[in-house]
């Protein structure tokens, strides 16, 4: 689904992209449908409905490292994700995961209270 307003607050200016687990659909902001992000999400859908990974904590960063390296092999062209994207552009380098704040080993893991307890902050 493209043209989607944020699912948490209902903003239509939602410059993201996500899976909605509670009916399997790939939601996309505008101008947020680029191959990187939509294998991304794409990860999502198949650990959802093959691998069941728990999305919090270390088991979802993994989830969320998993599905970047989808995204990254699937857009050849470079090692980031979100490029071209209006507003947010370039969110991730998986050559380079300090540039963007990112953990570049397990040992940098990043417990939070928010973000389901660091899925995306401590992914590496």
């Amino acid at each position: 689904m493209v043209h989607v307003s944020d699912p948490d607050t209902g903003d239509s200016m939602w410059d993201n992209a996500a899976f909605c687990m509670g009916c399997d659909h790939m939601l996309f902001g505008d101008g947020h449908v680029t191959v990187d992000l939509m294998a991304h999400e794409w990860g999502h859908a198949i650990d959802h409905n093959e691998g069941e990974m728990f999305n919090y904590g270390a088991t979802g960063a993994l989830e969320e490292s998993f599905c970047d390296v989808s995204a990254v092999m699937l857009d050849t062209s470079n090692w980031t994700l979100g490029e071209g994207t209006p507003g947010r552009g370039t969110s991730r380098d998986i050559a380079n995961p300090p540039a963007f704040g990112d953990p570049d080993h397990y040992l940098d893991f990043v417990i939070t209270s928010d973000d389901n307890a660091g899925v995306h902050l401590g992914r590496c």
